[in-house]
């Protein structure tokens, strides 16, 4: 059985090992490219906590800033592991989505405590500002990564494709989806999806793919790694 991954190169890496210790065989080709931004001239102490909707993120932070005691609010399992290897102690994880991560705020901040920080790339898929502010809570955002496309698919993807020795592949975001789909289409290769097994993470991924002639798709109802893995009965351990 062979997965493409499609993520970025770090989150790509670190997948391929887990599904490799499972005896699963990968191809990696990131569609989108992470490019770190320059840190704005910031404060810490002056908030209450920092918000994170990504891994991207919080590599992106610590690259240029120290490490802080100060609440860290993260959306996931994954994001709340990667903050935590990374030396941070008082992490606050949501354990979902968007959703699920603006009522752990809610829940365990205070608007009279002062302002929130997120930290977070150009491109987002929801509103957590605006669920937040409707709480009165005060939320700066700070972009401090890029997701920038791939322009081709490289050519071990291409041949891959072509021979039909991709069997899933895994998506996690509703713009990294959409990319991959233009990348198909950019090499004309439509019909070979059709021995391909699509994994979603949210119903929203779901729609953005479904118009192609995939073999199956398929769609967790938690939105969670551990989770879209188990829907064809593989255990992530890690």
């Amino acid at each position: 059985m062979r997965f493409l991954l499609t993520r970025p190169s770090y989150d790509n890496e670190v997948l391929a090992k887990m599904l490799g210790k499972l005896g699963f065989d990968t191809s990696l080709d990131p569609v989108i490219n992470i490019k770190h931004l320059p840190l704005p001239d910031l404060k810490i102490a002056d908030y209450q906590g920092l918000i994170f909707t990504s891994t991207n993120g919080v590599i992106a932070f610590i690259e240029q800033a120290p490490l802080t005691d100060i609440p860290l609010f993260t959306v996931g399992d994954k994001t709340a592991e990667m903050a935590q290897k990374s030396g941070f102690t008082n992490v606050i994880n949501a354990g979902g989505d968007v959703e699920k991560l603006s009522r752990t705020i809610i829940n365990n901040a205070d608007p009279a405590n002062g302002p929130l920080l997120y930290l977070r790339g150009a491109h987002i898929a929801a509103d957590l500002n605006q669920r937040l502010e409707e709480a009165n809570f005060t939320v700066k955002s700070s972009i401090i990564y890029e997701a920038v496309p791939s322009e081709i698919l490289q050519s071990q993807t291409i041949n891959h494709l072509k021979k039909s020795t991709i069997d899933y592949i895994p998506f996690y975001s509703r713009r990294s989806s959409l990319i991959f789909i233009e990348l198909i289409k950019k090499a004309g290769l439509e019909s070979c999806l059709s021995n391909v097994s699509a994994l979603c993470l949210s119903p929203t991924i779901e729609k953005q793919i479904m118009h192609m002639p995939w073999k199956e798709i398929l769609t967790t109802e938690k939105p969670t790694q551990k989770d879209l893995f188990k829907m064809i009965n593989v255990e992530l351990k890690g």
